[in-house]
């Protein structure tokens, strides 16, 4: 197509000239045509006057006649070479259309390609960060389609992949807790596959409200994982130190107990080693130590768990383990 421009735009050139050159004849055969014009009524008055022959006077018509007839061709040559030169411009625009038309099918040629190329990519699955591919749902040769959840059915992913460089755990902290819980407190993790290896930690975030059906505050705490030792899914207790008092009054969990009323009380040992029963008020409890925040003094001597049952007022040997 862009030949077929290169040869029209010639053309257009070619017939150009041969305009030019038709005007250019057409007016020397007008000057000429005014001479024999001249010439013939001169000699017309001179045939008329018998100065010259009837002769002479056709040879005059005849050389009139002769450049009428020139100009008339010349007119026509330049007609001819106008008509060369629309054809020559028809065919140009014509050959223009179609370089056009080749270069937006070629556009779109390659956008297509470019379609195909992006369409090609989703053959290939990349995951957006590096991990560990944990599960997957098809085997080399499974033919992978889309399933629309219009027919009842939901998706399903090809692949699980975990970025476990670093973890996340979760932790439910009960409503007694949650307002003594904050970003920045100190965790000790201990994981029941690495019971002699706890991992200290704080607290990356809080909830800082609470899920209505549990009654409790989630907090997160991440923990690096670099050498990959801890897995997805393990299990494991978190202490966390919301709060710390370096005077306070602490008890075993065991010897804690409550009457009827859910009042908490212990045993306390009189001098004469009698059983005192004392109702105290307890603060924070981690499982397994409890704080007295009032009834005890710090000196009383605390009855801890035991087997059997005893009662206020009664005296009891005191065993001391070695």
């Amino acid at each position: 197509a862009e030949a077929a421009v290169t040869v029209a735009i010639a053309r257009i050139r070619s017939s150009e000239a041969e305009a030019e050159e038709a005007a250019s004849n057409i007016q020397q055969v007008e000057a000429r045509l005014v001479a024999n014009k001249a010439e013939l009524k001169r000699v017309v008055g001179l045939v008329e006057r018998k100065a010259v022959t009837i002769a002479n006077l056709d040879e005059a018509q005849a050389s009139n006649d002769v450049s009428e007839a020139a100009k008339i061709s010349a007119e026509a040559a330049l007609r001819s070479a106008q008509a060369k030169k629309e054809i020559a411009v028809a065919e140009r625009e014509a050959a223009e259309a179609e370089v056009a038309t080749a270069q937006a099918r070629h556009a779109e040629s390659i956008k297509e390609g470019e379609e195909l190329d992006a369409m090609l990519q989703y053959t290939t699955l990349r995951a957006p960060f590096d991990g560990v591919v944990t599960s997957r749902s098809v085997d080399p040769g499974d033919f992978v389609t889309g399933i629309s959840q219009a027919h009842g059915l939901l998706r399903r992913p090809l692949f699980h992949v975990d970025q476990q460089s670093r973890l996340r755990v979760r932790v439910a902290i009960p409503e007694r807790d949650a307002s003594e819980v904050d970003a920045g407190d100190p965790v000790v993790l201990r994981l029941d596959a690495f019971p002699k290896a706890p991992i200290d930690a704080v607290v990356t975030r809080a909830a800082q409200r609470l899920d209505p059906s549990t009654r409790t505050m989630l907090a997160e705490i991440e923990v690096d994982n670099t050498g990959g030792r801890l897995l997805p899914g393990m299990f494991g207790c978190a202490t966390i130190i919301a709060t710390t008092s370096k005077e306070a009054i602490v008890l075993p969990a065991s010897a804690l107990r409550t009457d009827a009323e859910g009042s908490p009380y212990i045993y306390l040992l009189d001098e004469e080693d009698r059983i005192v029963k004392t109702h105290i008020v307890v603060g924070a409890d981690d499982g397994h130590e409890i704080e007295v925040v009032t009834g005890l003094a710090g000196t009383e001597r605390v009855v801890d768990a035991f087997v059997g049952s005893i009662e206020e007022g009664q005296v009891v040997e005191v065993v001391r383990s070695e």
